[in-house]
């Protein structure tokens, strides 16, 4: 009986002095606060890649997908040690007019550097679906784009208790999407146009063919060279302008200078980082024209 009288004064004075209770606090907001952070410290350490910020660029992760897909990407390094990714898509900008898993930072995207490894990658992917069956699904964006992707990649989602995707859409409370499509409508039933540029430039360039052209840039960059979408607002309107970064190249050989070099083509590169441009859509601004905002040397 002493000794139970003991343990209950011990365990009383912990308690009264908050330290136990303070430490148990600690360790439950620990696991609390995993997020994006924690998924870009996982990538690091086995060596795969982000584009961008693209993880979250339009909102957090939580931390029941962030603990997902940090395990995911472990079991896939244990797998397949030799084959490199890179995530190109989280909850991000480009997805926020669509509905979709993303906007509740309930799934990622990501893209095999070799492509040739893909179906590897696919192996793997349902070997964690079938350990994971209750929280874990993906779709072959290779073999089965959706309507709004802009390149090829695997898409992989939270579905377990704690999404809450599922609960809006159990509640009738996801946003209302464009017959046929996934694409989020304004209350009018107007489109969203964070994903729509519309009309012609002075020179009859089509503004949504060209914001297509873009899409596909990015999803096939390589390099120095880059396309990052990014949302703006203009008034009470929402849109997106396109971050573009590439090398300088010019054609004479007689301009090459000490750090300067040649591409197998034989053109020039210049040394240092590369030349900026940002595309605006003028038309939410001032009429049907592509706005070159600026172009700058960083």
């Amino acid at each position: 009986m002493k000794h139970i009288q003991d343990i209950i004064r011990s365990e009383y004075k912990k308690i009264k002095k908050e330290t136990y209770i303070k430490n148990i606090v600690l360790e439950e907001h620990t696991k609390l606060k995993e997020d994006a952070g924690d998924i870009r410290s996982t990538l690091d350490k086995l060596d795969y890649k982000e584009k961008t910020n693209q993880l979250d660029s339009g909102g957090d992760i939580p931390n029941y997908a962030s603990i997902l897909f940090r395990k995911f990407f472990e079991f896939l390094k244990e797998e397949e040690p030799d084959i490199k990714i890179k995530v190109t898509g989280g909850n991000d900008n480009f997805h926020k007019g669509y509905r979709s898993r993303h906007v509740y930072g309930e799934a990622l995207d990501f893209a095999v550097v070799d492509a040739g490894s893909k179906d590897k990658v696919k192996d793997v992917l349902k070997k964690f679906r079938k350990q994971n069956k209750s929280d874990f699904k993906f779709i072959d964006e290779y073999e089965n784009p959706t309507e709004h992707s802009t390149g090829g990649h695997f898409h992989m989602a939270y579905i377990g208790s704690s999404s809450v995707y599922a609960k809006k859409k159990a509640a009738g409370e996801l946003p209302e999407v464009i017959p046929g499509t996934n694409k989020v409508v304004n209350s009018d039933g107007s489109d969203v146009a964070i994903n729509t540029w519309e009309g012609e430039d002075k020179n009859g360039t089509d503004l949504a063919e060209l914001d297509n052209i873009l899409k596909q840039f990015a999803s096939q960059q390589k390099g120095k060279s880059s396309a990052d979408m990014i949302k703006f607002t203009a008034g009470d309107q929402i849109s997106h302008k396109w971050e573009i970064k590439a090398p300088v190249k010019l054609a004479q050989a007689e301009d090459l200078k000490d750090g300067e070099k040649f591409e197998k083509e034989g053109s020039l590169i210049l040394a240092g980082a590369p030349e900026s441009i940002t595309f605006y859509p003028i038309k939410l601004l001032l009429s049907y024209q592509l706005l070159l905002l600026h172009q700058d040397l960083s």
